[in-house]
């Protein structure tokens, strides 16, 4: 299992929030963000990792399992 998958997951249960809440939070689509939580896709875009990482508190790095 790809780490985003696992962090994302952890990070939408710390927050209360769902993948739809998420999606518009950082401006992305709910099936883009489900096919991360389900690790048939990750980010291509750095922005997408930039906007996931502030939002969630947390360095890329970490997203990405580093």
């Amino acid at each position: 299992m790809c780490a985003i998958v696992k962090t994302v997951s952890r990070c939408c249960a710390a927050r209360g929030i769902t993948v739809k809440r998420l999606a518009v939070l950082v401006g992305v689509s709910q099936s883009m963000l489900t096919n991360y939580e389900n690790g048939s896709s990750i980010p291509r875009d750095q922005e997408v990792w930039d906007r996931l990482a502030v939002y969630f508190g947390v360095s890329v790095p970490y997203l990405m399992g580093f």
